[in-house]
């Protein structure tokens, strides 16, 4: 049997549209052959297509990206070179590039099209010049510029050149997430090994801003507000948390009543949070309260991703690699 057949074994596409109580098709793809797999899921800016880590070729654990069909869950292309798992993809702003970071020590850019790979990004981290690996990847909101996560080491990388412009120690464990403010001047953190219930606020050329304390659990995910006043956090300790990006002052808690939250993001406005746990959860934060829920109890998520325009929500399983996307009616502002 060829590879790509023995490729195509591995990743398994279910493919099912209905319409829930809430209005909303649900398709659903699974990308992870393997249990308890760690998958990745973004949009393309155009909401087209969405990009899943997790799937594998058999030999090493879910060192595959796919790109899917966002409508119909047909397989478009698969990205193909990393050799370890693969902990995150992004699509470049304008659509036209997929970053990926590993733990095999690199973040990797793709042709969105074609699937080439067009660049490997490798770096030093800061335990005696050795490698290691990629826990997150990130373009800057104007896609000239990459942020990568190397333990507790950030690097900024020029993205057409391929060249180191600067490295920043911004953690005392390894980093994951990082996201960078829409304004491109400062990123927001969390560290899985340490000092995992504080998010921090650097600019990128290192320089410390502030903490975010609070939280009383290990902090999952952190993210910036589409206009960069406000933070996100998701956590633990069954709380997402509203934060001033500017003074880092608390602004709103959103307790959970069905435990650790792994994953929040802003709408496109801002006025509202979608949550991940056990189930999905929009919240409205004029009012501090839940006013939609996508997913059954006792439903198990990770991570999340919103479409540009608020149409597509896409979210992956805790426990059996299945990513659901929902089209949302009317959209979520």
């Amino acid at each position: 049997m060829s590879a790509s057949k023995n490729i195509a074994c591995f990743v398994v596409l279910m493919l099912c549209l209905s319409t829930n109580s809430q209005g909303t098709d649900v398709l659903v793809i699974h990308p992870a052959s393997l249990p308890n797999a760690h998958v990745y899921v973004a949009f393309s800016p155009d909401a087209k297509k969405v990009v899943t880590t997790g799937s594998t070729d058999g030999i090493r654990g879910g060192n595959i990206a796919v790109v899917w069909d966002a409508e119909t869950g047909d397989k478009i292309l698969q990205l193909q070179g990393h050799t370890d798992r693969i902990w995150s993809a992004v699509f470049s702003p304008c659509g036209e590039k997929i970053l990926t970071g590993c733990d095999d020590h690199t973040a990797r850019i793709w042709d969105s099209k074609t699937g080439k790979e067009l660049a490997v990004l490798k770096a030093v981290s800061n335990a005696g010049g050795v490698y290691v690996g990629v826990f997150y990847a990130s373009f800057f909101p104007d896609g000239n510029k990459i942020a990568t996560a190397h333990n507790s080491i950030v690097h900024i990388w020029d993205s057409k050149s391929g060249e180191v412009l600067d490295r920043v120690e911004i953690h005392t464990g390894a980093i994951y997430p990082l996201h960078v403010s829409p304004n491109g001047e400062t990123i927001v953190s969390a560290s899985f090994m340490r000092d995992t219930t504080i998010p921090q606020i650097w600019d990128i050329k290192g320089k410390y801003r502030m903490s975010l304390q609070g939280h009383e659990s290990v902090v999952h995910w952190v993210s910036f507000s589409p206009d960069g006043t406000m933070v996100v956090s998701a956590s633990s300790d069954g709380t997402a948390r509203i934060w001033n990006s500017n003074t880092g002052k608390e602004m709103q808690r959103l307790t959970s009543q069905q435990g650790p939250i792994r994953c929040a993001l802003f709408s496109p406005s801002g006025e509202r949070v979608i949550t991940v746990g056990e189930g999905v959860q929009i919240w409205k934060l004029s009012e501090g309260k839940i006013i939609q829920e996508l997913a059954e109890k006792g439903e198990f998520f990770k991570v999340a991703a919103l479409s540009v325009d608020g149409r597509k929500l896409a979210v992956s399983s805790r426990d059996d690699g299945y990513v659901r996307i929902w089209t949302l009616e009317p959209p979520l502002l």
